[in-house]
């Protein structure tokens, strides 16, 4: 991590080179890591790249960090973790620089190949009802709706490059026609021809014809996946019988990877909570003595796996309860 001020370098239009960023989250407590990941590609394959992952903000103090990452080199993926500490609202943005000789952590020089669209990021505490509440450097609290994301269209892309040219044929043997090859790569020199026979000179040697292509192994490249950023943010009043409060049932044919699941009620000490994923039961009857943040980095979900949370109040007590909760994940595929 590096705080700078963005180069004024420019980004590069290459049409149909495209760089997707998405983050766990676009509400994080400040101190609290945030996961940014995406992937470089081209024509729906994925690149290679050094990728500068930029937190910019807080919007009155502005600032910018940069987070250094290499993206995978079959995929063009990339995931880095940053860390907003100051609570505010802040940009978060990528840029994809070709693969460097340089050290990571060097500012890379030239222009960028693609620069991916700026997520709002919201840093301070989520409210129970939705709203995220930011506390300034002022001692002021100022309370806000979360940010959202409004998709732009992506940057262009990298062009094509050009093939090789054949390799030469090799000459013919004194007395005999060479032999015919094909197109390929270029390659060495022909071998000399063996001398004729003894009281005759040999016939002229045909040319050479190009030798057929030496196939060259390439890396196999696989087709970037679309992902689909899931955010579910529920509440309902308890009954005195477990009852749906919020859940997310990843779409048939798709992967899902959960991220977060939040609890929080207005009475903690008289909410019991049952929580599910699929057919396993995390918890059941549980009460919880404050908010609860449970992380699952990335956990991966089959297709049709659902994510399901429920409350129920205390048997016998009268007051009315509310309870929020928050499911976090994405569906790729």
């Amino acid at each position: 991590m590096q705080p700078l001020g963005i180069p004024e370098a420019p980004v590069l239009a290459i049409p149909e080179l495209y760089l997707f960023l998405t983050t766990s989250s676009i509400v994080v407590e400040p101190g609290k890591p945030l996961v940014a990941s995406g992937r470089l590609t081209f024509r729906g394959i994925g690149l290679p790249a050094f990728i500068q992952v930029y937190l910019k903000g807080p919007s009155y103090l502005p600032e910018t960090k940069a987070f250094n990452i290499y993206g995978s080199f079959f995929t063009g993926d990339f995931a880095t973790v940053i860390l907003p500490e100051t609570p505010g609202i802040y940009e978060v943005f990528a840029r994809a620089f070709p693969p460097p000789p340089w050290p990571a952590g060097i500012l890379p020089p030239g222009p960028a190949l693609a620069e991916s669209m700026h997520l709002p990021l919201a840093v301070g505490v989520l409210t129970p009802d939705g709203m995220v509440q930011i506390t300034l450097p002022t001692g002021e609290v100022q309370v806000i709706s979360p940010p959202t994301v409004v998709e732009v269209p992506g940057a262009p892309g990298l062009p094509g490059l050009p093939g090789a040219p054949g390799i030469p044929g090799l000459p013919g043997i004194p007395g005999l026609p060479g032999v015919p090859g094909g197109p390929g790569l270029p390659g060495g020199p022909g071998l000399p021809g063996a001398p004729g026979a003894p009281g005759a000179p040999g016939a002229p040697a045909a040319p050479g014809a190009p030798a057929p292509a030496i196939p060259i192994p390439l890396p196999v490249l696989f087709p970037a996946l679309p992902e689909k950023p899931i955010t579910v943010l529920k509440d309902r009043k308890l009954e005195e019988d477990y009852k749906e409060i919020a859940s997310w049932t990843v779409t048939a044919g798709k992967v899902g990877y959960l991220r977060e699941v939040g609890l929080i009620s207005t009475v903690l000490s008289q909410t019991e909570w049952r929580f599910t994923i699929g057919e396993s039961s995390q918890f059941s009857d549980k009460v919880l003595p404050a908010k609860v943040e449970l992380p699952y980095p990335d956990a991966r979900l089959e297709p049709s796996t659902k994510v399901l949370v429920e409350a129920r109040r205390k048997e016998g007590l009268f007051a009315t309860i509310t309870a929020w909760v928050t499911i976090t994940g994405v569906e790729v595929g």
